[in-house]
């Protein structure tokens, strides 16, 4: 699994509502995660996989997302997710840190059940912030309302 991809992929799913119809502007440090991320897929498995997680649940909340590389030396997330709990960076600058689980469905679900899962999961989670967007689920799949 390409670790850099992996907050994109928890944030779009987990917390979907707070970039619903908004416009997002993500830094990434890692040339071929961000490659993958504006193409929306790539050779390696496992980055492909997330590329293609991240531009359905990008759709799915309707936000306008830019993806931009940034040098590591200035990416201030870069101290954050090594040192953890000791970044003083993050506090003294206004940022609420939270953990979130990471889904391990994306990289699990067959293919074929990969947009099913997706609409659920990213579906439940802007019902849950917003309640601005429904998903109805019934005996054949998944609608959209």
């Amino acid at each position: 699994m390409e670790v850099v991809a992996v907050p994109v992929v928890s944030v779009l799913v987990a917390l979907a509502g707070l970039v619903q119809h908004r416009d997002v502007i993500w830094f990434i440090d890692n040339v071929a995660t961000l490659s993958a991320f504006i193409k929306g897929g790539c050779d390696a498995p496992d980055l492909d996989r997330a590329a293609v997680v991240v531009s359905l649940a990008i759709a799915r909340s309707g936000a306008r997302v830019w993806f931009e590389h940034i040098e590591s030396k200035s990416n201030w997330a870069d101290d954050f997710s090594r040192l953890r709990g000791e970044d003083t960076w993050c506090p003294v600058n206004g940022f609420a840190l939270r953990q979130l689980e990471v889904p391990s469905w994306p990289w699990i679900v067959p293919t074929s059940g990969l947009v099913p899962r997706l609409l659920l999961e990213v579906g439940a989670a802007l019902e849950f912030v917003g309640g601005l967007c429904r998903v109805r689920r019934s005996d054949v799949g998944v609608e959209l309302a």
